[in-house]
């Protein structure tokens, strides 16, 4: 199972992209809970539980070890990328694919009063 992220707007704007899979090495910004507004390095991607595991986000036990904190894809933003993959730089900087037009068809080549005469118009329902 993927995890995508949203992009920051920097990031939206650089690879025009709205979101894009999360990997670890990724830096994210906390956008809910207690750490919020916190920006820091994706250690761990857990596709099991659907978390993600983030590094200096720690919970203190009972016994005073600290814990890693599994957050929530949904509450997170990446604000910078790993590009160390050749796959994913590829696919960022690919060309965008140009939108194809459609040709234009028979009945939008016949002139309007043709079309007009042929059909009756629709009766107007009142209220």
């Amino acid at each position: 199972m993927v995890m995508v992220l949203p992009l920051s707007k920097e990031l939206k704007s650089r690879y025009h992209r709205r979101r894009l899979t999360v990997r670890k090495g990724d830096t994210v910004r906390v956008l809910a809970g207690s750490f919020v507004g916190r920006e820091e390095r994706v250690a761990r991607v857990d596709r099991r539980n659907r978390r993600l595991i983030l590094d200096n986000v720690t919970l203190r036990k009972a016994d005073k070890k600290l814990q890693q904190l599994p957050l929530n894809p949904g509450h997170l933003l990446l604000t910078r990328l790993n590009l160390s993959d050749a796959w994913r730089r590829r696919v960022l900087h690919a060309p965008e694919p140009a939108p194809e037009e459609e040709a234009p068809t028979e009945a939008a080549t016949e002139t309007p009063s043709a079309s007009t005469t042929s059909a009756a118009p629709a009766p107007e329902k009142e209220d």
